[in-house]
């Protein structure tokens, strides 16, 4: 477990190296690296997949899900050799799991090489695969969070 604290936006920027190495760790051959991110709402979710999209050279402007529930993005660059896509999924709107189903959820954790991030993940807890890297963001005032890693 790694426990981060940090007090300025910029800062995401290091921990986003971090957790890529974290997921490039707990890669899997042939299935998705997952990312379950938990925090309460405003702790700093999607401010972190903005960062973490950064270090993978994603140059769409990533926004949270919440509506469309699920995003895609193409990883096109080769410094980032084992991961070729991003699937950002907001889970906040999900009221029953079964929901996942129309997602094609259990097909996308068999897509090779994909990083999945979801926010809110504790919604789909008994989902997650084993190998899963979990996240959870404490607010600790109005610009700290703390970071926890395991």
């Amino acid at each position: 477990m790694e426990t981060l604290h940090i007090k300025r936006v910029e800062e995401l920027n290091a921990l986003a190296v971090t957790v890529l190495s974290k997921l490039t760790e707990a890669r899997v051959e042939g299935l998705a690296t997952v990312l379950a991110i938990s925090g309460d709402l405003g702790a700093g979710k999607t401010t972190f997949m903005q960062a973490f999209a950064k270090q993978l050279h994603i140059e769409e402007t990533v926004i949270s899900p919440t509506y469309v529930i699920m995003k895609k993005y193409d990883i096109d660059e080769t410094d980032v050799e084992v991961f070729e896509s991003l699937i950002h999924i907001d889970a906040y709107r999900i009221e029953h799991i079964d929901e996942m189903r129309v997602l094609r959820f259990e097909e996308i954790l068999a897509e090779k090489d994909t990083i999945i991030c979801i926010e809110w993940a504790e919604k789909l807890q008994e989902l997650l695969p084993k190998h899963t890297v979990f996240m959870n963001i404490e607010i600790q005032g109005e610009t700290k969070r703390t970071f926890t890693i395991n």
